[in-house]
């Protein structure tokens, strides 16, 4: 073979090569761009479930806050509730309102015209009735239910 013929193949083989690398590097470039493109479809499709997921968050978050701020109401006012019935307990000590002579009080009362058994029933309920109110009104969710 000819120099001159082996130049103008070596340059032949050199030009396909070119070519070739070219079209390589073209197809390569294309599949690379086409996969950062749906790469990047998928990141944008994720973001926006992420920020939906964010955002129901936020909103029970919102949602948890308000029921913690309704339960902590809830019971205080029920503490309250207890602290007076507790209260209304020790209002009448044993050392200031000793037991009472029964068996005499009934004689008075007798004498008088009245009887120990509706006076202790008329005690008992004023007790049950005004600690009833106190729990209605602890137990009350709403402004109406509270009075």
């Amino acid at each position: 073979m000819s120099a001159l013929y082996e130049t103008k193949i070596f340059q032949c083989i050199n030009w396909y090569r070119d070519k070739y690398d070219n079209m390589n590097d073209k197809f390569y470039h294309e599949c690379v761009a086409r996969e950062a493109e749906e790469e990047l479809a998928a990141l944008r499709s994720r973001i926006a479930e992420l920020e939906t997921d964010n955002h129901r968050l936020a909103q029970e978050n919102i949602n948890l806050n308000n029921n913690e701020d309704f339960l902590d109401d809830r019971i205080a006012k029920l503490e309250d509730a207890l602290q007076q019935i507790k209260q209304w307990g020790e209002a009448y000590p044993l050392e200031v309102f000793p037991e009472p002579d029964f068996a005499k009080a009934r004689d008075l009362l007798k004498a008088g015209g009245q009887e120990l058994s509706a006076i202790s029933a008329y005690n008992m309920r004023h007790v049950v009735t005004r600690v009833s109110e106190i729990v209605r009104k602890a137990l009350a969710t709403s402004p109406e239910e509270q009075k």
